[in-house]
């Protein structure tokens, strides 16, 4: 329980982190708060594709362990 409360601490720390920069920086608090739960508008197009390849790259391991494994059995 313990560390569930410090997770849920951590996260709402971090969350008014980001609002008070987005704020700082001169954005309305509407943009700010759509920011905070929708990373995905804010992202660069670099940080968009690793982000696709991270989230490919343990399915092509996959695949190509299951390829390996057969073409050795096979």
């Amino acid at each position: 329980m313990d560390v569930l409360g410090i997770s849920v601490l951590i996260l709402l720390l971090l969350i008014g982190l980001s609002l008070v920069l987005d704020l700082m920086v001169g954005l309305h608090f509407r943009t700010s708060v759509i920011h905070v739960f929708n990373p995905f508008l804010v992202m660069e197009v670099p940080e968009l594709i690793i982000f696709f390849f991270l989230m490919i790259a343990p399915f092509v391991y996959w695949f190509i362990k299951k390829i390996r494994k057969s073409r050795g059995q096979g």
